[in-house]
């Protein structure tokens, strides 16, 4: 039997992200507005077919695989990209100071959107804010760093969105944030994970640091469809 995080992005949208999910038994998607990410029962040319048929635009979508695949013809490959899976299954011990994290809503989504753009911690759109449990940290009258929950197949909740700005790194920002989320996440017996570029070296030891374990490689297939 597959792990849950072998298939997290369809696991997700059957489950914990089952309210943002569009699409039929054998092929789900989050509304572009919310997340690239589909998800599929099982990788084949008819559910690729299937996840054409669902666009009436040009659109693109990110797909997780373990293995290379064969994209079909209609869709056109935009960039691939190998990013490690890691979980943290060690209960969170000590804390830095949280008191300055806040939650951030609606109102602060064009503030987090630009700092995604500056940074680029991975796809961050309007409506991405629709995952929940963001938080961030604002010094001098801006946001200086994010972070939050996206995909949730549970009981596993993904951290993402992760990011600082240039000027505000090195000061332990990341950390605060992540140890807040994973401290909300095992409080409700829920196990973080988080997905990192696999050539991301810096990440990956930061990571290490806050007791995450690599898992497994995966595949992340960004393509676009042809109409």
């Amino acid at each position: 039997m597959k792990h849950v995080l072998d298939n997290a992005v369809w696991n997700a949208l059957n489950t914990g992200n089952s309210n943002l999910s569009k699409g039929d038994g054998h092929v789900k998607f989050f509304d572009k507005e919310v997340s690239p990410f589909v998800g599929m029962q099982e990788i084949s040319n008819e559910n690729f077919r299937t996840l054409l048929a669902s666009c009436d635009e040009t659109r693109r979508f990110n797909i997780f695989v373990d293995q290379e695949i064969i994209i079909p013809n209609d869709w056109k490959i935009i960039y691939k990209s190998k990013v490690l899976q890691m979980v943290c299954t060690q209960s969170i011990k000590k804390t830095s100071s949280l008191n300055n994290i806040v939650p951030l809503t609606q109102k602060n989504v064009a503030e987090m959107v630009a700092l995604t753009q500056l940074t680029h911690p991975g796809p961050f759109e309007k409506e991405t804010i629709l995952f929940g449990h963001y938080e961030g940290i604002f010094a001098d009258q801006q946001l200086a760093a994010m972070a939050g929950q996206r995909m949730f197949p549970e009981p596993y909740a993904e951290i993402s969105a992760v990011c600082t700005r240039p000027d505000f790194r090195n000061k332990g920002l990341a950390i605060r944030l992540m140890q807040s989320q994973i401290r909300r996440m095992q409080s409700i017996a829920v196990i973080p994970f988080l997905h990192v570029l696999s050539e991301n070296i810096t990440a990956i030891k930061l990571y290490e640091k806050l007791d995450f374990e690599r898992r497994k490689e995966f595949i992340v297939y960004t393509m676009e469809s042809i109409l």
